[in-house]
């Protein structure tokens, strides 16, 4: 086998492995609060879904939620009060949950698309014994044969 044969054999085996990564960590999230954020709690028709906002979304209302939680903490303080930051019936926390949660879907979507570029990239430069050799594996490795 060549050195080019060994190296595509080294990223066919990396790019299925990362797919396996990520496919196992798009499993359902958990969510923590209701995912319905809004700015104004009392304007309630300008609803975010968290759990289909993108990036920059998520990072204003990241944002916005830390600004708020300090002036609740400063506004506490000087009362002499004890109550905890809550938005919309959730802590800080719980929302910065959500919220990574989201954008590490989001992050894995692309690299999901990544990955299916990189395979598709790697199919046609894969020579037809080396492809064989590797089926042969894959399905000796095969449940059903265990």
């Amino acid at each position: 086998m060549s050195n080019t044969d060994d190296q595509i054999k080294q990223l066919y085996y990396t790019v299925k492995t990362k797919k396996a990564e990520v496919e196992a960590a798009t499993a359902k999230p958990q969510w923590v609060t209701n995912c319905a954020f809004r700015y104004d709690l009392e304007q309630l028709e300008k609803v975010y879904n968290i759990q289909v906002v993108d990036e920059a979304i998520a990072s204003h209302i990241a944002g916005f939620l830390i600004i708020q939680s300090k002036i609740h903490e400063e506004g506490s303080k000087a009362l002499g009060t004890n109550k905890p930051f809550r938005w919309g019936g959730f802590t800080l926390e719980d929302w910065l949950t959500d919220l990574k949660t989201r954008v590490s879907r989001l992050l894995l979507a692309d690299k999901k698309k990544e990955l299916a570029e990189l395979e598709k990239r790697l199919a046609k430069i894969l020579p037809p014994e080396l492809e064989r050799q590797l089926e042969l594996e894959e399905i000796l490795k095969s449940s059903a044969l265990q």
